[in-house]
């Protein structure tokens, strides 16, 4: 049987890619491809694809938000999350918004075939590298979402005062989040706070790269 896959990702080599990989097997065929979010819930309503590779950093509605929209859609197909993000969290959160399996742009060409095929058939698959991480990192940080804005601030560099001005809080509150979430990544300053953040996929050090340049 073939497999009919909708590619969603927002570089165009990257789905030029996905669509020679799959012209190199008898199996798959590329039906769809997406460059956003948005558009990618709409093609799986349209093309009913047998599967969905989804990229994580996307317009519109990222990967994680397309997913779950996606696996709510009546007779829906899996997922497979194809991205570059390696920290657990983002590992963690796409599968819990229904991802069936998570493979490394890095490492893509060794396993996505095998990947492709065994989330079709509704199995999961998760990287030998993917599993590294989470076996590496351990139990899995939950921060709330008041938490993940102060957080957001600190990768800014932002101090108490600041952080409560942006966020309309006492700059009690506000050290008291930082302390909470110091406690959270085992840190004992801000800046090894941030840096774990930025490497189990908490913050995007891209989105910190260009905020800093504006």
């Amino acid at each position: 049987m073939t497999i009919r896959i909708l590619c969603v990702d927002d570089h165009p080599i990257v789905r030029t890619g996905l669509v020679q990989l799959a012209a190199s097997e008898p199996d798959l065929l590329v039906i769809g491809e997406a460059d956003d979010g948005e558009d990618a819930v709409q093609l799986t309503r349209e093309l009913t694809p047998d599967l969905v590779i989804m990229d994580m950093r996307l317009r519109k509605l990222d990967g994680i938000a397309a997913t779950r929209r996606i696996r709510e859609l009546p007779h829906a197909p899996p997922v497979l999350v194809l991205s570059s993000y390696a920290g657990d969290e983002a590992i963690h959160a796409a599968l819990g918004s229904g991802a069936s399996g998570y493979v490394l742009k890095e490492y893509a060409h060794e396993e996505l075939i095998a990947a492709i095929r065994a989330v079709a058939s509704e199995r999961r698959y998760i990287s030998r590298e993917v599993a590294f991480l989470l076996a590496r990192n351990g139990p899995r940080v939950v921060l709330t979402h008041r938490e993940r804005e102060v957080l957001r601030a600190l990768g800014s560099g932002a101090r108490n005062r600041e952080i409560a001005a942006q966020l309309g809080m006492t700059e009690a509150t506000a050290r008291t989040h930082v302390q909470n979430i110091l406690e959270k990544f085992g840190s004992h300053d801000r800046g090894h706070a941030v840096a774990a953040a930025i490497a189990r996929g908490f913050i995007d050090e891209r989105d910190l790269i260009a905020n800093a340049a504006t």
